[in-house]
């Protein structure tokens, strides 16, 4: 009896029929691609369409202008919502009840430890701490740079104190005991501690509803309806109270930010990025999933002069829409997630990524809907 193909006989039959059906595949797509360009060419022939090319290039010089009027534009009627926003809205009490308030509290207790003050701008703080019971600190002034984050990064790294303390020149203290009642407030498991940010008293033309009152008693990490991070300042526009008590906060403000230096070592410094903000926020995260706490202490109170472009910048310091913050949750989403909503005991988290590149698109994209489906699934299984 004829016996069959061997086996190395059945493997080359194999190999030359997925050869044949690859070339057939590859005449396919030929002949696909060369009606495509047929059909582009044909359409780039048509007056219609040549009208409309001829058209497009000489829009495109103006183009540019165009767009960055309109930025402009939107800035500035932002500007002008917000000016118009603090008409009658002069703050109660006033800055001066708020330093009279801070003039009152105790004095801080003396720290031997020693600081390394990283000053990013072009002068140091007007208010620096003075005498036998102060912290010793050692000034670094850096200039800012394209690279903000890399420049304190190196600053930092260049020291070797104990505890680091990074201030923007923006940033105003209202005496010099400021940097005490950080130093003070750090120990044990409390590794950073941020100062309680006003804003300044600002003309007509600058102000804001909340002039005089909180910008920020430190930072708090949301999360949307979405399931995105977000950050929002704690406390904006309240009235400062000095006297309060120091409590635990998500995250610090990079207008003012004192750290233990094992701990910010520990978890890698700060993330590099173009946005100082988020590298800081993105810092206090990290310190959060070692165990370590983030305070601000209302006796260390600091005027912010940073402008304030809009109404959304009232809420929080980072755009949740940018280009920074958006980097932030691919490098750090899970932290950041954890840091808002821990995991109870053995629970499990899960995070779906499909394919979909915007949510404008994403009901068109089958795996969208296919995940959306999984995960009410597990949802319902708890």
């Amino acid at each position: 009896m004829p016996s069959g193909p061997t086996p190395d006989e059945a493997a080359a039959r194999d190999l030359r029929a997925e050869l044949d059906a690859e070339r057939a595949a590859t005449d396919h797509w030929r002949r696909v691609a060369r009606q495509r360009s047929a059909d582009f060419a044909d359409l780039r022939h048509r007056r219609s369409v040549r009208a409309l090319l001829a058209a497009e290039r000489r829009l495109q010089p103006v183009r540019r202008p165009v767009a960055v009027a309109t930025v402009r534009l939107r800035a500035r009627v932002d500007r002008l919502t917000l000016a118009a926003a603090a008409l009658g809205h002069r703050p109660e009490p006033g800055l001066a009840e708020l330093e009279s308030a801070l003039g009152r509290l105790p004095a801080p207790s003396a720290d031997g430890r020693s600081v390394a003050l990283v000053v990013v701008g072009a002068h140091a703080p007007a208010a620096l701490p003075e005498g036998d019971d102060e912290p010793a600190v050692d000034v670094v002034v850096v200039e800012p740079s394209g690279d903000i984050v890399a420049t304190v990064r190196r600053a930092i790294d260049a020291s070797d104190h104990e505890l680091v303390a990074v201030v923007l020149d923006t940033t105003e203290p209202f005496d010099a005991t400021w940097l005490a009642r950080l130093v003070a407030a750090v120990g044990d498991d409390v590794v950073a501690a941020t100062p309680v940010l006003v804003h300044p008293l600002r003309p007509l033309s600058d102000a804001t509803p909340h002039d005089g009152r909180v910008r920020a008693a430190g930072l708090t990490i949301d999360v949307t309806a979405d399931g995105v991070p977000q950050v929002l300042a704690g406390g904006a526009g309240t009235v400062a109270d000095p006297a309060g008590p120091v409590r635990d906060v998500d995250a610090a403000s990079a207008a003012c930010f004192l750290v233990d230096r094992a701990a910010y070592d520990g978890v890698g410094g700060l993330p590099l990025g173009d946005d100082l903000d988020v590298a800081v926020v993105e810092m206090c995260s990290r310190l959060h999933a070692r165990g370590g706490r983030i305070v601000v202490v209302p006796g260390a109170v600091m005027l912010d002069r940073r402008p304030v472009r809009s109404k959304r910048d009232l809420r929080g310091p980072i755009d949740p829409d940018g280009p920074a913050w958006a980097r932030a949750i691919d490098r750090s989403g899970p932290s950041l997630f954890r840091s808002v909503r821990p995991l109870d005991g053995d629970a499990l988290r899960f995070v779906f990524t499909v394919a979909a590149p915007s949510e404008k698109v994403a009901a068109r994209w089958g795996d969208w809907h296919l995940a959306e489906g999984l995960a009410g699934g597990l949802r319902r299984l708890g």
